[in-house]
């Protein structure tokens, strides 16, 4: 299972199911920052690979499989061309593969491998804020919005799942230019779900005296009701979510109100990180 249909049985299989293979494409298995990754999916056994790269160990058809990041990866970009497909009508033959601009060479040249493995040709990469800007200016050039001698800036902001990145590119007709680029790699979206989860597995634990934050499906379910909580408070004017985890440990239902001013509060280092990179 792949994608949306993994996601689905994620929590029953975590100890089949391999998320976040991107960040640890073409990584060794002994750097801290791998390490830390690793620590955030604990129940899946990972292993370190002859080439010292990063492998995870599986259940597959019955017998136990050690797959590299780059078959993994191979594994969504297929699925990404039988989508692309099913749309389409067409198979993909040549295809432009973004990556994160903090893609080390040996990272970049694990996604190629993962192309090859896939069968897929990949004619370049390409960095995911100059996709963003390149689908922005083609978009925005036939509308006829630029100038063709005074420049147009534009900043394009991508907070992710798990990295942070803004690209300043300038426009004119006809043409981009990629002015400055800059990262953090380590700050995401799931940081903050890990405030509020962190907040609720607090609460439970000085109720319970049982901490679910080092429960591994404990802690799934804490991060998908966090998620939720995290959306709940997003919009403007709303103060307050009530969190319901049904069966969150030991067949125990949680409840918990979290208010916006302790989410701000508990993701002001969060939102600190952001200005250097702006």
């Amino acid at each position: 299972f792949m994608g949306d249909e993994a996601s689905a049985i994620a929590r029953s299989n975590f100890k089949n199911t391999s998320t976040n293979f991107k960040r640890l494409l073409g990584r060794k298995f002994n750097e801290p920052e791998v390490q830390a990754e690793l620590e955030r999916m604990p129940g899946v056994k990972f292993v370190e690979l002859p080439e010292g790269t990063v492998g995870i160990q599986v259940m597959y058809n019955d017998e136990q499989k050690v797959l590299s990041m780059e078959q993994c990866m191979a594994m969504m970009l297929t699925k990404l061309a039988s989508i692309t497909e099913e749309a389409t009508k067409a198979k993909p033959a040549d295809i432009v593969v973004s990556v994160p601009g903090w893609y080390t060479d040996a990272q970049r040249v694990a996604m190629l491998n993962s192309c090859h493995i896939a069968q897929l040709f990949c004619m370049r990469l390409l960095h995911e804020g100059t996709a963003v800007a390149l689908e922005y200016g083609m978009f925005k050039n036939a509308k006829g919005v630029f100038d063709a001698e005074k420049p147009t800036h534009v900043a394009f902001v991508d907070f992710g799942q798990s990295g942070f990145s803004v690209t300043i590119a300038s426009f004119v007709t006809g043409k981009l230019y990629i002015k400055a680029a800059c990262y953090d790699r380590a700050l995401g979206g799931r940081d903050f779900d890990d405030v509020i989860g962190k907040k609720i597995a607090e609460a439970f634990a000085e109720k319970h005296k049982d901490d679910p934050w080092g429960n591994t499906k404990a802690r799934m379910k804490l991060l998908v009701a966090s998620e939720k909580c995290k959306k709940t408070l997003s919009p403007p004017g709303v103060s307050e979510a009530h969190v319901n985890c049904e069966c969150l440990m030991n067949d125990i239902d949680f409840n918990y109100k979290m208010t916006l001013d302790d989410f701000k509060a508990g993701a002001e280092p969060l939102l600190a990180r952001m200005m250097p990179v702006m």
